[in-house]
């Protein structure tokens, strides 16, 4: 990562109320110190892990989605004429809608949640590199530190080498402040637009879940409504099914 710049660059982020979608939330760091950058990498790390983990849930999710949605189509196709006339044109007139509505919930799912997941993950072998580049770069400092201090104490040093020790301890110190920075500022940019970028997905998830309930909803209400009237009716229409099925042969009774 270059100092100053967020991999967040590129996203458009749309502000909106705080999620608890990542509950663990640790406290925000700051912005100067050895603390500030250590609490930084904390955070990212566990955003991380955080989203490996949702991103698995959901594509278990998505599987058992496309698995109902295969189940549902094979119970549509399974469904043969019976013996009493207009029950089976019904019944899979309502299965079939219900079917229509159902059959791309997994690929919501995919787009809305886990296509997005996938998009974040890429960001975190970069935020890792910068991880691991930090603490190189402290050890970095702290051996340049020690060279100088130990020619420091010496006597007789050549002046040429306690100049090249200080001169390199500076240099160490530069990459290592740089290293800080790209930590406690540009993964804070990551982490506190974890909320932004990932809350509309979630939001455009449970809508399409909420439409596809209230649609089947009505689906099952208008069939409902359009065979029964009143509570007689429907005992009425009851009465007259079973009436056909004592009929059959291979019935011997009934009883309403």
């Amino acid at each position: 990562l270059k100092t100053g710049v967020s991999p967040f660059s590129n996203l458009k982020f749309i502000q909106v109320v705080p999620s608890n979608m990542f509950r663990r939330r640790p406290k925000r760091p700051s912005a100067e110190g050895a603390s500030g950058a250590a609490e930084a990498a904390e955070n990212i790390l566990r955003l991380e892990q955080n989203v490996i983990v949702s991103l698995k849930v959901f594509k278990k999710f998505s599987e058992h989605q496309k698995t109902n949605e295969a189940s549902e189509r094979r119970l549509l196709l399974s469904l043969e004429p019976s013996p009493i006339e207009g029950s089976d044109i019904r019944f899979r007139s309502v299965a079939q809608q219900l079917f229509d509505i159902d059959t791309p919930l997994h690929l919501y799912t995919n787009l809305y949640l886990i296509d997005p997941l996938k998009s974040m993950c890429k960001i975190f072998p970069y935020t890792g590199t910068s991880i691991t580049n930090h603490q190189r770069m402290i050890q970095a400092s702290k051996k340049s530190r020690e060279k100088l201090e130990k020619l420091e104490r010496q006597s007789g040093v050549d002046n040429d080498k306690l100049k090249k020790a200080q001169r390199q301890f500076e240099e160490a110190t530069q990459l290592e402040e740089q290293a800080r920075y790209v930590l406690t500022k540009d993964m804070s940019v990551i982490y506190d637009g974890r909320v932004d970028y990932l809350k509309p997905c979630v939001n455009a998830f449970v809508l399409n879940q909420v439409h596809f309930m209230d649609t089947g909803i009505e689906v099952i209400e208008k069939e409902l409504d359009g065979r029964v009237e009143d509570e007689n009716a429907y005992v009425s229409e009851t009465n007259g099914i079973l009436a056909k099925m004592n009929q059959l042969s291979i019935v011997g009774n009934v009883d309403s």
